[in-house]
């Protein structure tokens, strides 16, 4: 049989109800206390372990990022910071200018692509072309060129393989064989899809003299085609066109292009 409980009557019944209730008070502060200080540390070593894992596992600087192909140069990119991811699930690559190193350490999915207006991109583009310092470069060179892009082949690496090393002067490859210059903010390459993504006042020119200026394009290396999700605007020696969701082969040559806007020259027939 369980009685209810009561102090004693008498003076000793409220001096033992005074000492009873701030012991209580008082256990439950500490207790309060020390779930906090635990809480904060988990907390810094949950912090901790993001860091690590949301880390670059190398970080190089003044690099010279190389694609090989059948002994040959496919891409060469040109940055002053390189980063290396390699996750379980993926590896790639992320190649920035020196004054986007504030931004080290970010993950390489990258801001979702905005589509620039009509009037705004080619500005920007041409800003960007116009002042290279500070800019990820990307030369693509021929696919199956016979060119020996300046060195022996005996040196060169065989199949489809990557390096980086210090930059180096550019005669270190021949300008004959590049088929188009990229310049753009910030590189993301996706080794097992064999992916370039440039963002950021990204301009391609080409060895014939055509030009694209965008925010966002990607190259298929294996493919040797370039694609935009937005807007993008194409100048060649005779024609000024717009348009959005190009697909194109990475000289330019031929391509596809919606909403289509611009100027064209047509010849009159003789």
């Amino acid at each position: 049989m369980i009685r209810d409980a009561a102090f004693p009557r008498g003076p000793a019944g409220p001096r033992l109800a005074a000492l009873l209730l701030p012991a209580a008070a008082l256990g439950a502060l500490l207790l309060g206390a020390c779930e906090y200080h635990s809480s904060a540390r988990d907390g810094q070593a949950l912090r901790r372990e993001q860091q690590r894992a949301t880390a670059p596992d190398q970080v190089s600087r003044g690099v010279e990022f190389a694609i090989y192909e059948n002994n040959h140069p496919r891409a060469v990119v040109e940055a002053e910071r390189m980063e290396r991811y390699e996750r379980e699930d993926s590896t790639y690559t992320i190649l920035r200018p020196a004054a986007d190193s504030a931004k080290a350490g970010s993950t390489a999915t990258a801001a979702p692509a905005t589509t620039a207006p009509a009037t705004a991109a080619p500005e920007a583009g041409r800003a960007a072309a116009n002042d290279s310092s500070g800019r990820v470069t990307t030369r693509i060179y021929d696919s199956g060129s016979e060119k020996t892009a300046g060195r022996d082949n005996a040196k060169r690496p065989t199949g489809r393989e990557r390096g980086s090393s210090n930059a180096s002067s550019n005669d270190s490859f021949s300008n004959d064989s590049v088929s188009a210059t990229i310049r753009a903010d910030r590189i993301v390459y996706r080794d097992a899809a064999g992916r370039f993504d440039a963002r950021g006042q990204v301009v391609v020119t080409t060895a014939r003299g055509k030009r694209l200026e965008g925010e966002h394009l990607t190259w298929h290396e294996e493919e040797g085609r370039i694609t935009t999700p937005g807007f993008v605007e194409i100048t060649t020696p005779t024609d000024r066109i717009q348009g959005y969701g190009l697909r194109a082969d990475e000289n330019l040559d031929s391509y596809q292009l919606g909403r289509v806007t611009g100027q064209v020259t047509v010849e009159d027939a003789p």
